[in-house]
């Protein structure tokens, strides 16, 4: 199962050539997720060949531009394409305030349906869980309201042993509760475990995005143990 960062841009608050602000995409299983929107994030998009259609979810972190002047922009890019299924926002409250009057002004009434999540690091939690991956949010220390962001793979499948499941002719329609790890019993009553089967599940992964911050203390109970970790390095 995938669970990959693209980073599209990297740069402090101005852009620079061939260099720009913040923004990246986590592929979970094809899942996009796109974490901040500096300026130059569509273009971006565009040059590694990825559909801004296919995103479901952008997080954004807090709202100084380098971080977030480039969403206006992707999302007319979307309403201009002819997108219809729903599109998950989440960033500070005033940032729905921001879309609505760029939107307001230039009489613009999106095609689809822009699902706005309002986030505060003075309330940490989880804000997406699904049955494969979980979000959760945590407070960073900047000048203004800075969010962080943790996502946590689910658990994962045990790995079939082929051999030995075409050896005892088990019925495909066993394969994922048998990945799940539970038994099987054959028809002569015989009872074989999930170790007999398969191998153990690999580890589930992690990923913690912490944008502008000074080193705290504070956010280190929500990044401890995460497999990788994105820290940006001005504030």
């Amino acid at each position: 199962m995938k669970f990959e960062v693209l980073i599209l841009g990297n740069s402090s608050a101005t852009p620079m050539f061939d260099r720009h602000p913040t923004s990246q995409v986590l592929n979970f299983n094809e899942q996009l997720f796109l974490i901040d929107c500096g300026e130059g994030t569509q273009m971006q998009l565009s040059r590694y060949g990825i559909k801004s259609n296919r995103l479901g979810h952008i997080f954004i972190s807090h709202l100084h531009g380098d971080h977030y002047l480039g969403l206006v922009g992707l999302l007319s890019s979307m309403h201009l394409v002819g997108r219809k299924s729903d599109l998950h926002l989440y960033g500070p409250p005033a940032l729905k305030e921001i879309l609505d009057v760029q939107f307001l002004h230039s009489e613009t009434i999106l095609r689809y349906n822009l699902v706005f999540h309002p986030i505060s690091p003075e309330q940490p939690g989880v804000i997406f869980e699904n049955r494969t991956l979980k979000v959760s949010t945590f407070p960073l220390k900047h000048r203004i309201a800075c969010t962080g962001f943790r996502f946590d793979e689910g658990p994962r499948a045990r790995t079939l042993l082929g051999d030995v499941v075409q050896e005892l002719n088990i019925p495909t329609a066993y394969f994922p509760m048998i990945k799940k790890g539970f038994e099987y019993v054959d028809e002569s009553g015989k009872v074989y475990t999930a170790d007999d089967l398969s191998l153990p599940a690999p580890l589930s992964r992690s990923y913690v995005y912490c944008s502008d911050t000074v080193r705290t203390a504070e956010y280190l109970p929500y990044v401890q143990k995460a497999n990788l970790m994105y820290h940006e390095s001005t504030f």
